[in-house]
């Protein structure tokens, strides 16, 4: 084989393996974009006006590791996805705490235990309002999201420093900004569908009422 058939089989390779890297990278591109949400996804949209300093970074991550968030197709679904999540994840902090009550005493932790329990109650509240009285179920959220930060204070003041309990009071703080967001949509999402609903059985009524006159006005002739 002479110099210039291998030169051209080399050429011919390198522009294969670039066309190849290429679409990769593209393809990489594009999956990434649709993960992060650069098309206006609903995580994208609910974790849009998260606390920058504390929050922002993490809130996607977290909640686009839970798939029914992830397949949510509008606000109301989201919203009840992000609270069964809430559920599942503050039930398992508060047997953390349990876990670690038994090596420590302290009344900061069992104040903790107490905490985390009304979390629990406050999302599972939340679930049960959103579908009729979002703005409860808003509220309710505000209060499951007040608990970790009682208990972070709690901890602070009694001195304890432990990574995992800072971590679940984040995590549940976190989950409670999110459903408090989502549920803002909801709202919207349901005036809007009641206007709908009105304007149609406007349109109906207004539909019946002129073929009725025109019904008495044929009878009169």
């Amino acid at each position: 084989m002479n110099s210039s058939t291998v030169y051209c089989l080399m050429l011919t390779l390198c522009s294969i393996l670039i066309s190849n890297f290429c679409l990769t990278a593209n393809a990489r591109v594009h999956n990434h974009h649709t993960l992060v949400g650069d098309h206006g996804d609903l995580i994208a949209k609910v974790c849009k006006d998260a606390d920058p300093v504390l929050f922002k970074a993490n809130c996607s991550i977290i909640l686009r590791k839970e798939p029914k968030v992830v397949e949510a197709k509008n606000y109301f679904d989201i919203s009840k996805a992000i609270l069964n999540m809430a559920i599942t994840k503050t039930t398992a902090a508060s047997n953390t705490f349990k876990e670690f009550a038994k090596n420590n005493s302290s009344p900061a932790i069992k104040e903790c235990i107490r905490n985390y329990r009304g979390a629990v109650q406050s999302f599972i509240s939340s679930l049960l309002e959103l579908p009729e009285d979002p703005l409860t179920a808003n509220y309710d959220a505000k209060v499951a999201g007040d608990q970790p930060e009682i208990c972070s204070h709690l901890l602070s003041k009694a001195h304890i420093d432990n990574p995992t309990l800072n971590a679940l009071n984040y995590q549940t703080k976190l989950l409670s900004m999110e459903m408090e967001r989502s549920v803002v949509f909801v709202s919207k999402e349901m005036r809007g569908k009641k206007s709908k609903e009105m304007h149609d059985r406007g349109t109906d009524e207004s539909s019946y009422n002129t073929r009725e006159s025109r019904g008495i006005e044929g009878k009169a002739t």
